[in-house]
């Protein structure tokens, strides 16, 4: 991603939130930058606002336009559907989303979903796969095998 900001971004609803204001944006009219980045700084937290200015200058784009490119590349990601049986905490989802951005060779943010039937693992859908990695299918698996097995031996 070209501006880098998106790097800040962990989660679906972090996502949502930042493009929700990139978007609201580009629909003001600003007459000069400064107006711009009190804008910023109005609309979201320091850090993001820092970034957001600094990506703008180095962009050497007016602020319509940056606003409108910054909005197509936040578009464009990735997201990982993830359901867990409890929720992590902000280290967990850090290195949860820094594992699957490296992993996959692009930026991807994670979509966290809480069902505690899951007892443990997870159940990963991308790109319209699911894989399903919880105790909970473990254990249901188990249990078939072994009815499976009892019948068999009965039978």
């Amino acid at each position: 991603m070209k501006y880098g900001l998106a790097n800040k971004l962990k989660t679906k609803d972090e996502a949502y939130d930042f493009t929700s204001v990139i978007n609201e944006l580009r629909s003001y009219y600003f007459q000069d930058n400064d107006q711009f980045h009190k804008e910023l700084e109005r609309k979201m937290s320091v850090e993001m606002s820092n970034g957001v200015k600094d990506a703008f200058t180095r962009s050497g784009l007016n602020a319509k336009a940056f606003l409108d490119d910054l909005y197509g590349e936040l578009m464009s990601i990735k997201i990982i559907k993830l359901t867990l049986a409890y929720k992590p905490t902000d280290e967990e989802t850090a290195r949860i989303n820094a594992w699957l951005s490296e992993n996959r060779g692009e930026i991807t943010l994670i979509d966290i979903l809480y069902k505690k039937d899951i007892i443990g693992g997870a159940i990963i859908e991308s790109q319209g796969k699911i894989g399903d990695y919880t105790l909970s299918r473990m254990l249901k698996s188990a249990i078939r095998k072994n009815l499976n097995v009892k019948r068999l031996s009965n039978g």
